[in-house]
């Protein structure tokens, strides 16, 4: 189960599951400054919307205070599992039922010791100084500026081919993987890895395209190309036979009128 859900870090007020589709949030009666899904014809400080597209959020007219990761949105935001909202002075971390790469299986099935051969992913910077940019995470190279980066936040990264293994030293004790605290995660696209320092990094990487199926082949016999030349031989043959008929019954005109 991976529905995307809002965890409240710092309030009793439990998670609220995000069905797709729109889904309004406004006062909570039954909490101090608490957040509640509303129906479509109620007031709401924001909505989102979950779709094939991605996660997307509207700022209801005349609502402030809204930010995503310490930037003030006043309209519409693209949203990242991960990402941390601040309403009504509130804060709400989109988040998972679990985080993909989970400390139980994330080395299942991958040799860290093998250089992988398939494209590997890229980090991009979401906020801070990094935001915008992207850091790809390399095996091959001698020196990978994320790899360091990550080194200096006490974490260990490693490229895994289509994803990224990332482990904390006992000292730094957990990071964040899509809002949750983890020791250790194997992230793939769409995640988000928050470094102890602030930094949001979220993955990308290139999809396999989908192989195209075969075209079935044609039986000959059923195959419409002899029936087309042979309705085009009637046809030329039928002009003929009534050009033929036209030129006697001239010829028999001309000669019986004559």
């Amino acid at each position: 189960m991976n529905s995307v859900r809002l965890h409240f870090p710092n309030h009793e007020h439990v998670d609220l599951a995000l069905q797709p589709g729109a889904t309004g949030l406004g006062r909570d009666p039954d909490f101090d400054r608490g957040i509640a899904v509303v129906q479509p014809d109620q007031d709401a400080f924001i909505r989102i919307v979950v779709d094939r597209r991605g996660i997307w959020m509207t700022v209801s007219e005349g609502v402030w205070g809204v930010h995503v990761n310490g930037r003030p949105v006043q309209s519409l935001a693209c949203l990242h599992v991960g990402d941390s909202l601040h309403v009504e002075g509130m804060e709400i971390v989109l988040t998972r039922e679990s985080v993909s790469g989970d400390a139980a299986d994330s080395d299942a099935g991958i040799d860290l010791d093998v250089l992988p051969v398939v494209p590997h992913p890229v980090l991009r910077g979401v906020g801070g100084p990094l935001h915008g940019q992207a850091l790809p995470v390399s095996a091959r190279d001698s020196y990978c500026p994320v790899i360091d980066l990550a080194a200096q936040s006490g974490l260990r990264m490693l490229d895994a081919g289509e994803c990224i293994f990332v482990q904390a030293s006992p000292e730094t004790g957990t990071f964040e993987v899509n809002g949750l605290p983890v020791t250790e995660a194997l992230l793939r696209s769409g995640d988000q890895l928050r470094l102890p320092g602030g930094q949001r990094l979220i993955v990308e990487s290139p999809r396999t395209r989908a192989s195209r199926a075969p075209l079935p082949e044609m039986d000959a016999v059923e195959s419409p190309e002899p029936q087309a030349k042979h309705s085009e031989n009637w046809s030329f043959l039928w002009i003929l036979l009534s050009a033929v008929f036209i030129a006697l019954v001239l010829l028999a005109v001309l000669w019986f009128g004559a």
